[in-house]
């Protein structure tokens, strides 16, 4: 029998993170995809230091019938074409919860079924992994995994000290936290 090594993993949201956020609506086509370039140095580090990069996303857009599953497909393809383009490689998996808040069975965050499925399928260390978002409820998935978590916090309200493990003001000092702790 062979023993599978765990593996880890960098646990991204989209939209916010990845992507740029549509204030008050979704991201319904791959036109509206707007990559945010500082991403990259992040998806950089994880594949140079051997972490899967997984994006894990709510999207109720899908539940709500203002796109279809055909929809997310496209943005999701857009946007692994644009990292591709830059790198040569995109992110390892994407796992979406398309249900409305509130639906059953719940995969949305802040649930951490999400994570839970990837390191199923993965073989994921989640206490080896980080989950990097920009809302509470990407923190509380994070964390209710077992994962160190990182809330980029664009707002001038800063959420509570004990919202996520780091709370960073942009991309680049949740770079800078991986670096220091996550190499």
């Amino acid at each position: 029998m062979t023993r599978r090594i765990p593996s880890r993993a960098i646990f991204f949201d989209r939209d916010g993170i990845v992507n740029k956020r549509v204030m008050g609506g979704y991201v319904t086509s791959p036109d509206e995809f707007v990559l945010l370039n500082e991403v990259l140095p992040l998806l950089n580090f994880a594949r140079s230091h051997n972490y899967l990069s997984i994006l894990i996303s709510n999207q109720q857009g899908v539940g709500k019938g203002l796109m279809s599953d055909a929809d997310l497909e496209s943005v999701t393809k857009e946007m692994q074409y644009q990292i591709h383009t830059k790198f040569g490689w995109a992110f390892d998996d994407v796992y979406y919860a398309t249900e409305r808040s509130g639906e059953e069975p719940q995969r949305r965050k802040p649930s951490p079924a999400m994570l839970f499925e990837a390191a199923t399928e993965w073989y994921i260390d989640l206490s080896a992994s980080w989950m990097i978002g920009d809302t509470i409820t990407d923190a509380e998935a994070g964390r209710a995994a077992g994962c160190r978590t990182i809330l980029i916090n664009h707002e001038a309200d800063t959420p509570s000290t004990d919202a996520a493990d780091y709370i960073v003001p942009d991309h680049d000092a949740a770079l800078a936290i991986l670096r220091e702790f996550g190499g």
